[in-house]
């Protein structure tokens, strides 16, 4: 995936497959550097299987979304705080909401089942 994040590398994990769900570790959202704790404002799961990878938020609620494109389907770039589409300029926020054109559809969403150490992705 050709990714354009700011300053910051993303939390980029590959998850696992299994029963129709997409698992990866709330470990995830954590980073380190200095010795200084911190968590991410978001991650990027991917996995093989899939063709497009999907960005997580974690706060209020865990909450998904397949990074492509509600209008052409083109793959979604992170700019700050916003997801970009590359091929026409449609943005979207962290709640998947179109919030400039030409997509007026939000993200596909996805169910997250928050578990002890995991996140379940329903890929339904």
């Amino acid at each position: 995936s050709a990714l354009l994040i700011g300053c910051a590398a993303p939390g980029l994990v590959k998850g696992v497959i299994k029963d129709n769900a997409l698992i990866i570790p709330k470990s995830a959202f954590v980073t380190s550097k200095n010795g200084k704790v911190s968590q991410r404002s978001y991650v990027l799961a991917y996995h093989d299987e899939l063709n497009f990878p999907i960005i997580l938020f974690p706060q209020p609620k865990y909450t998904a979304f397949l990074m492509q494109c509600s209008h052409q389907g083109a793959e979604l770039q992170i700019h700050g705080d916003t997801i970009v589409c590359p091929a026409h300029g449609s943005e979207f926020d962290n709640k998947g909401n179109a919030i400039e054109g030409p997509a007026t559809l939000p993200l596909r969403p996805f169910e997250v089942i928050e578990e002890a150490e995991n996140l379940k992705i329903i890929l339904a």
